[in-house]
């Protein structure tokens, strides 16, 4: 289930990423004197936010599909029983 999961969350960040990269839906033509600085710094914005997303989230993706220890080879705990004079 943990690959499954990693592999479907992997697919949508890149096709989520891939509308962004590939300008699908852009901001409309600037009509003001200060429109190229603004949007020189949502470009920035909107770069610095997306390394970040795709980073998180192929990260989780990998520690999901790649647990640290497996499931079977960890056995509960037995804990003494607490002292009579709780």
């Amino acid at each position: 289930m943990g690959k499954l999961f990693a592999v479907v969350l992997t697919v949508i960040t890149l096709v989520s990423a891939s509308f962004f990269i590939l300008h699908t839906w852009w901001m409309p033509v600037d009509i003001s004197v200060h429109g190229p600085a603004l949007d020189k710094q949502f470009g920035e914005t909107l770069l610095g936010t997306g390394i970040g997303f795709v980073v998180a989230q192929l990260s989780l993706a990998f520690f999901v599909c790649n647990p640290a220890e497996k499931m079977t080879a960890a056995k509960p705990a037995n804990f003494p029983a607490a002292p009579e004079s709780w």
